[in-house]
């Protein structure tokens, strides 16, 4: 499948998206989320582009792995837990080839309107096997978010709004922050989370995950955090203040962990067991630590390659500062990065291709390293609510390949 056609088509619906769900927060009514609907008309209506993409066979190794994703989120679902409380047993064949009929078989709706709502239908199994996958291969990857709206720079309508309110020399005027005060709120309840600012009576829906935002919040409320400031999303400014949430209860998975930072070495390099490409990248000196993950199927914007890079600074076991950034790189520096060694805890290669774009940044705080957070894990047919570091929770929110996360903390017990 051709990924520059993917990507223009991916920007497409994301614009139609983005029209549609803003306008259903206007209206402030519970409605089916547009992107639950949007590329089942798309399909129906025979838009040229989707069409000519799933012509297009997909690389099937990637849709696997978009698979294993979409199975594993799939066990956390409220439906799934509910029948584990009841005692019902649901299990899903691994994923296997022909993975064409293993969808079928297993997992049909994934390729609605193609395979039916309520009856299957197996006559395009049969004579377009190829065209299935790529359509369930595109679904995942705007599941995903997989080409992240957040990674442009611009904000033009954010800009237009604050203009010369904030003074030079500001977090908003180098980043593009907005500072999170007495006249920005953080409304972290809220789903998506966002930011009301009473100054100009705007709500601004932000980038990032709620269960992330709530433990924010009540670190704020304990004087551990005492500057905060968060990326705007700038497609998306209600007049007033406006607290319509699409609530979803999410469940997080983790495994519990505790570790003295001083026993960390300076370099860890983590790979996953099935695909060398995903990489967990740690970095430590004496008042620093940067996770970077990279990713087989990684990430793209234009012609640049895209990675996360969660950095903290630390003092006595607290994080003093905090933040998460994309981080932009050319082939080349992608390819030299792959190869780096990163000596003493540093990397000569970190991506230049185009400014790195921060989406929150805390200052002057004092978290402890093992600030206790709740999560759930789900292990066979059970599930419990645990507790977990503050860092490990952040990362969890942020990065893709749990199982690097996992062992890369276990090892630190």
């Amino acid at each position: 499948m051709n990924e520059h056609k993917l990507v223009e088509f991916i920007n497409y619906y994301n614009e139609q998206n983005e029209k549609l769900s803003y306008n259903m927060y206007i209206e402030s009514k519970h409605k089916e989320l547009p992107s639950e609907k949007l590329l089942i008309e798309m399909f129906n209506e025979k838009n040229e582009l989707l069409l000519s993409l799933i012509k297009q066979p997909c690389d099937h190794k990637k849709l696997i792995s978009l698979l294993k994703r979409y199975l594993e989120e799939s066990e956390e679902s409220d439906i799934r837990k509910r029948c584990k409380e009841l005692g019902i047993s649901i299990t899903t064949p691994p994923i296997t080839e022909p993975l064409a009929e293993w969808i079928f078989n297993y997992n049909y709706m994934l390729a609605y309107p193609m395979l039916g709502r309520f009856e299957k239908d197996d006559t395009l199994l049969r004579e377009d096997p190829e065209m299935i996958l790529s359509y369930v291969y595109l679904y995942l990857r705007l599941h995903f978010n997989e080409n992240n709206s957040g990674y442009s720079f611009q904000q033009p309508n954010i800009d237009s709004m604050y203009g010369d309110f904030f003074e030079k020399p500001s977090v908003f005027k180098k980043w593009g922050l907005l500072p999170v005060d007495k006249n920005r709120i953080l409304c972290a309840f809220d789903e998506p989370v966002r930011i009301y600012d009473k100054v100009f009576d705007k709500t601004i829906f932000i980038h990032m995950n709620r269960s992330l935002a709530l433990v924010i919040e009540q670190l704020m409320s304990e004087n551990y955090i005492k500057v905060l400031a968060v990326r705007g999303n700038d497609k998306r400014i209600y007049d007033g203040e406006n607290h319509f949430s699409d609530i979803r209860e999410a469940v997080e998975k983790g495994l519990l962990f505790s570790f003295i930072i001083s026993d960390l070495p300076a370099v860890t390099k983590l790979y996953s067991e099935e695909c060398f490409g995903n990489a967990l990248w740690i970095l430590k000196d004496s008042y620093n630590l940067t996770f970077e993950e990279l990713c087989e199927d990684f990430h793209t914007d234009d012609d640049t390659i895209v990675t996360q890079m969660i950095h903290l600074e630390y003092n006595d076991q607290c994080v003093t500062h905090l933040d998460h950034e994309y981080i932009f790189y050319s082939i080349e520096e992608y390819a030299n990065r792959i190869k780096d060694t990163c000596s003493k805890g540093q990397t000569k290669n970190k991506g230049k291709a185009k400014k790195r774009i921060k989406t929150f940044k805390i200052d002057k705080s004092m978290i402890p390293l093992n600030y206790k957070c709740k999560m759930y894990r789900i292990t066979n047919n059970s599930q419990e609510e645990i507790t977990v570091p503050f860092i490990y929770f952040v990362l969890n929110a942020f990065f893709e390949h749990k199982d690097l996360l996992a062992e890369y903390f276990s090892k630190c017990l």
